[in-house]
């Protein structure tokens, strides 16, 4: 566990300038749009252009995993890491983990900072809309939705995780091979989820209304009764990301040169 701690405390050292930097852009970008708004920029285009900067954070934490394992070669550190007597796991585990704290640090200043900054618009906007609705409604829910883009960036960055480490046992067409496998991985989960499926067929399926609670919300914006997450399908798919995980660990501690 010390080791563990070690390593993670080393990455979370290269995550955070990266998280000041995000941070700080993104009060900067809600502040210039708090004042775009009081200028008489129509509400919707602030909205949309307020969620803009996050549609490109899975590209950034992609990039961000590449880096983490290039500084690793570029610094040498991947000498230490490879002669100490830590399973793979543990060196992959402890990216994984520290990206996903940068990631839950920079939604949490981007969420804070949001509401801090629109709280005037947003509390009439909510009374309108959200009547008799507790805020334990807002917190469970936001915290529902935290915890699935938290598995969606894990799986981004366990995708270039086992890209890059296979360029680096491959040694020849970094580039080439590293892009084959983050398509070959997209295939190999899609086709393990299909195959499974059948297996965890007797698993219910989960109506979102109800995860959700959205029966409370008096002026819901969709009819959701219908729409069911098929938990069958999901579990292959995340067992082949589990398996890659540890295919990646695998190959790192076994295989890969330092070169």
């Amino acid at each position: 566990m010390k080791a563990f701690g070690r390593l993670l405390w080393k990455d979370l050292e290269l995550s955070r300038l990266p998280m000041l930097i995000n941070g700080v852009a993104a009060i900067l970008w809600q502040l210039f749009l708090r004042t775009r708004l009081q200028q008489g920029w129509p509400a919707e285009a602030v909205a949309a252009l307020l969620f803009l900067p996050m549609a490109f954070l899975p590209l950034w934490f992609v990039w961000q995993t590449y880096q983490s394992l290039r500084t690793e070669w570029r610094e040498d550190t991947i000498y230490t890491l490879l002669a100490l007597p830590v399973p793979g796991w543990k060196i992959t585990l402890s990216k994984l983990t520290a990206l996903l704290i940068e990631y839950t640090v920079v939604v949490g200043i981007w969420a804070l900072g949001g509401l801090v900054i629109y709280w005037s618009p947003l509390s009439t906007l909510v009374a309108e809309l959200f009547q008799g609705i507790t805020l334990s409604w807002f917190i469970r829910n936001g915290f529902l939705l935290y915890l699935m883009s938290l598995g969606v960036f894990a799986s981004f960055i366990i995708y270039m995780q086992v890209a890059y480490i296979t360029a680096k046992v491959v040694g020849r067409f970094h580039g080439l091979v590293l892009l084959w496998v983050l398509l070959l991985q997209g295939w190999v989960v899609d086709t393990v989820g299909t195959v499974l499926q059948p297996v965890f067929a007797w698993l219910p399926s989960i109506p979102l209304h109800r995860l959700f609670n959205l029966d409370q919300v008096p002026r819901a914006f969709m009819d959701s009764s219908q729409v069911l997450w098929d938990l069958s399908g999901s579990i292959g798919s995340w067992l082949a990301f589990a398996g890659l995980f540890f295919l990646g660990a695998w190959l790192l501690e076994n295989f890969v040169e330092v070169n």
